[in-house]
């Protein structure tokens, strides 16, 4: 004989999958931590929205008789899909709500605990009755009733009852979620005014009906006087039923005073719970938002050093989260679009909260010493690895800090007051710093850019690195690990993984030279960049005038590649003396940024979508022993025999050459990076490879 304890275990499946499979099943649809809980809500409620529409388009076929029609019979079949859909989620829900296997285990082992004499029937009784009753407290819930009435037969064929399906929208959006659980927050309260309301509308209904009936014909029924009192009392009155009575006039009057009370109440009450509630959700989302953050900064302080921290690192577009324990400063840096908590600094959970594990740095904007102090004792012993920039209020500060774990002391004071006077004294020069730090002068900054192992520049000097040329960049001084920094570099100093080099220049040049500080040497130096064609207008600015006189490189950092003449001949490389006429194609090379601010100021239409030559880049190596080897760039044919041309040139352990001369000797182990149509790419790539 079977036991009965094998019908609450899963017949021919391992107990330990049944319950993976399980767990898995609950927690995509119901754990709120799940990652894709959220794509099958949305897919949900799209699957609400076309049921929807399915329905009406059904409803209309049906009106206008149109039973036979094709369309109607594909609405039909997507109605039954949505409702097979609907009815296997509502099962899923209904096996992962509550266990019955477990709660029947449970219960028994209760029962064996709590009763001398344990009666076999009994204790079957107690588990079945426990799991049953626990499924049926599941089946209950509001939501579960919502997905029952929606799949039930008997409301399918009705197509008002079907409109029930929409209120699944309060379970899958979570923002409708939000007014639920409000309102579940002040059931007690809501429903004591509800049952007063319907005291009030039922007495003043009764009343009516007694002062009206038998005078006013249109109070014929009791259903009429309630009608009339709902719709009188909530304000709303359409006019159809009026009382003809003094005493009719009265009670009117009565029930309107009364139940605007009542709707006042009850308003006052959502809203006072709705304030609270947008308060905590608002905290919620800050810290739902400092989850996803990684590397980023915190400010501790909302003073006024701390706001000018914080719109620095916004103007950078770096990540940070800022802490005062004034909640009106908070306020104000969340109206900024800032994520800002309320919290105190000296507290370990406050720093838990705004992620400092995974923080890059921490800004202490307080002039407090002795809190200073506690703070980066704190923030050590959570992270050891983040920078800690710190503010001192003395002259003997600095060191007091740095003993204790700041790798960097700022004193406002003595700083502020240091450039007052060399304003004074050189108001030229601290002009020029004023504006290479100023953030209102975006196009023009000051910027620290690391070198990085097996970088290009790793092992190359200042002369050879072609950085004030090839980037625009001025190099202030380099930062080596455990030195000082060295100020105004010499050409002949060379760079080295570790170092950070201290540049001033445009912004956009700078841009680019990190790119190319973090391109390992052999990587292609052109990854990210976009070949795009530019028409030259007529009247336009490039109308008439030279490569040269256009200094395309100069004012929008792109790099002219190729030149398609009116006539449709494709110069490649085109000189700088190389005259545009109107009708001309300018082939540009550049980061999709650098293309943007080219096309305002050569207007919209410039921009070709579709370039009238098929060019690309392709990334080769002359192999060892090759033929090429050895052979002059401008004699190797490459250009005559296959269209093609190189940008650059880097040879293992030599810097990145760009524009390789005609006499530049090629030779095995060199990285090339093509330029021309694919065919003539893949003719060239073959026939270096296969040499």
């Amino acid at each position: 004989m079977v036991p009965f304890d094998s019908f609450f275990s899963p017949p021919s499946v391992e107990t330990s999958r049944y319950r993976r499979i399980k767990q898995t099943v609950y927690w995509i649809m119901e754990d709120p931590s799940c990652p894709y809980r959220r794509w099958y809500h949305v897919i949900m409620m799209f699957v609400l929205i076309v049921s929807l529409g399915v329905l009406i388009m059904n409803a209309q076929y049906e009106i206008n008789h149109e039973y036979g029609s094709s369309y109607h019979k594909l609405f039909i079949i997507l109605d039954n899909v949505f409702y097979n859909i609907f009815v296997c989620e509502y099962l899923l829900r209904w096996w992962t709500g509550t266990s019955l296997r477990d709660d029947y285990r449970c219960a028994v082992i209760r029962y064996r605990r709590r009763v001398f004499r344990i009666s076999r029937y009994r204790e079957i009784m107690a588990g079945v009755s426990f799991a049953v009753i626990n499924k049926l407290r599941w089946m209950s819930h509001p939501f579960a009733l919502i997905d029952l009435l929606a799949i039930l037969p008997f409301f399918r064929f009705f197509r008002l009852f079907r409109v029930i399906q929409l209120l699944k929208f309060f379970r899958y959006s979570r923002r409708l979620a939000v007014v639920t659980s409000i309102l579940g927050e002040r059931r007690f309260e809501m429903a004591s005014l509800f049952m007063a309301g319907v005291v009030i509308w039922g007495t003043v209904a009764v009343a009516f009906f007694l002062a009206e009936h038998g005078i006013n014909e249109k109070v014929d029924t009791l259903g009429a006087a309630v009608y009339w009192s709902i719709i009188t009392i909530t304000t709303v009155g359409y006019g159809d039923i009026s009382p003809v009575t003094n005493l009719g006039r009265v009670i009117a009057s009565m029930g309107v005073l009364i139940g605007m009370s009542i709707t006042v109440l009850m308003t006052s009450l959502v809203v006072s719970v709705f304030t609270d509630r947008l308060f905590n959700l608002k905290e919620f989302h800050m810290e739902r938002q400092i989850e996803r953050l990684r590397n980023h900064f915190i400010v501790c302080g909302l003073d006024a050093l701390g706001l000018v921290a914080c719109q620095n690192l916004h103007h950078e577009k770096k990540p940070f989260v800022a802490i005062d324990q004034d909640q009106q400063r908070v306020d104000r840096a969340i109206r900024e679009g800032w994520i800002a908590i309320q919290g105190d600094a000296t507290v370990q959970e406050t720093w838990e909260r705004v992620g400092l594990s995974r923080a890059a740095g921490v800004i202490i904007a307080i002039l407090n010493e002795a809190t200073n102090v506690y703070i980066i004792l704190l923030v050590r012993e959570i992270n050891v690895n983040c920078f800690v920039v710190a503010c001192g209020g003395q002259q003997n500060s600095e060191k007091r800090l740095q003993r204790v774990g700041a790798n960097r002391v700022v004193l406002p004071f003595q700083n502020a007051g240091q450039q007052m006077a060399q304003t004074a004294l050189r108001p030229g020069a601290l002009q020029f710093m004023r504006l290479a730090m100023d953030q209102a002068h975006s196009a023009f900054e000051m910027e620290e850019i690391a070198i990085q192992p097996g970088s290009v520049f790793d092992g190359v000097s200042l002369r050879d690195s072609d950085l004030r040329h090839g980037f625009n960049a001025i190099v202030i001084g380099i930062i080596s690990e455990g030195e000082d920094m060295i100020f105004n570099p010499q050409a002949s100093h060379k760079l080295r993984a570790g170092n950070m080099i201290v540049c001033l220049g445009q912004k956009d040049d700078l841009e680019r030279l990190k790119r190319a500080a973090a391109l390992k040497a052999g990587g292609n130096p052109f990854e990210g960049q976009e070949l795009v064609e530019f028409r030259v207008l007529a009247g336009s600015m490039l109308d008439g005038v030279t490569l040269q006189q256009a200094q395309l490189r100069e004012r929008f950092n792109v790099m002219v590649v190729a030149l398609i003449e009116g006539s449709g001949n494709l110069v490649f490389q085109p000189k700088p003396g190389q005259r545009l006429t109107a009708g001309d194609g300018v082939i540009c090379l550049a980061h999709q940024e650098q293309f943007h601010t080219l096309e305002l100021a050569l207007g919209e239409d410039a921009r070709s979508d579709a370039p009238g030559i098929d060019l690309d880049l392709e990334q080769m190596r002359i192999p060892m022993d090759s033929r090429w080897h050895g052979v002059k760039l401008g004699l190797s044919g490459i250009r005559a025999d296959y269209g093609c041309v190189f940008l650059s040139v880097q040879r293992p352990g030599e810097k990145l050459l760009l524009n390789p001369a005609p006499d530049y000797r090629l030779a095995s182990n060199d990285l090339l990076v093509g330029l021309g149509r694919r065919a003539d790419l893949a003719r060239l790539k073959a026939a270096i490879l296969g040499s």
